[in-house]
């Protein structure tokens, strides 16, 4: 083990964290990531990271998860929370729960949008919305999976038991948010595919109601490939005994 110097002590993850990031911010992002990412992310004409945030090309802050949900709903992406220390000029510190949206940008690598949840709707700040839902179920459910491989073992104790069932609670309830969105598919393979599905008979139905003759190449072969998917997913439902959930579509 290495020694520590006297009257100093090992920096917390938080801390490094932070100097990573002022250590990236003084460092101009180059111009071609940064359009990358503005083009993928959707952001406007201009758009360049603030340096002053302590913001380079592939971390990014928003300022509530409202505009985080807006991005997750545009672009997708892996969303994660994490408790973190936050403090401000008089020393005052509280708990928050960081989000995050990390968001795999071709030619770039994974991008991280972050910000702390606000439970305050009174203020326009919801947490019934898909991004924090996610990250919530999520969550639950990794501790919810350890909590059931915990009780396999024999030596779940009666708190390990509330702590399940707390989780499996926190699961309904972000399930029933996401339902209400017409999201499950964001947590559920079987719904992702009824998604899939619905979008790809939609662009079916478009391109062949269009005039033969108006049809281009590229138009047939995205029409080709839109049904030789469409079939898949068809198949892969019924396997799974669930076209009623595609009826009509």
């Amino acid at each position: 083990m290495s020694a520590v110097e006297p009257g100093t002590a090992p920096l917390s993850q938080d801390a490094r964290d932070a100097m990573r990031r002022l250590e990236l911010a003084l460092t101009a992002p180059d111009a071609a990531t940064v359009e990358k990412v503005r083009a993928a992310l959707g952001y406007s004409a201009g758009w360049k990271p603030d340096r002053h945030l302590g913001e380079t090309a592939t971390y990014l802050t928003v300022w509530s998860q409202m505009e985080l949900n807006d991005l997750f709903e545009r672009v997708g992406g892996t969303v994660t929370t994490r408790q973190v220390e936050r403090s401000v000029s008089d020393g005052a510190t509280w708990t928050a729960t960081e989000i995050t949206l990390t968001v795999d940008v071709d030619g770039v690598g994974p991008v991280e949008v972050v910000t702390d949840i606000e439970d305050d709707p009174e203020h326009g700040y919801r947490t019934d919305i898909p991004v924090v839902a996610v990250a919530r179920y999520e969550a639950s459910e990794t501790r919810a999976n350890e909590l059931i491989a915990l009780g396999r073992t024999g030596r779940m104790t009666d708190l390990d038991a509330d702590d399940l069932a707390h989780h499996v609670d926190l699961m309904a309830g972000a399930r029933a948010t996401l339902a209400k969105a017409g999201r499950l598919d964001l947590i559920d393979e079987v719904w992702s595919k009824v998604t899939r599905y619905r979008e790809l008979s939609a662009l079916v139905d478009r391109l062949s109601s269009r005039e033969s003759h108006y049809m281009t190449p590229a138009d047939w072969r995205e029409l080709q490939q839109a049904q030789d998917e469409r079939a898949d997913l068809h198949f892969e439902l019924k396997r799974a005994g669930r076209l009623d959930l595609i009826e009509g579509a």
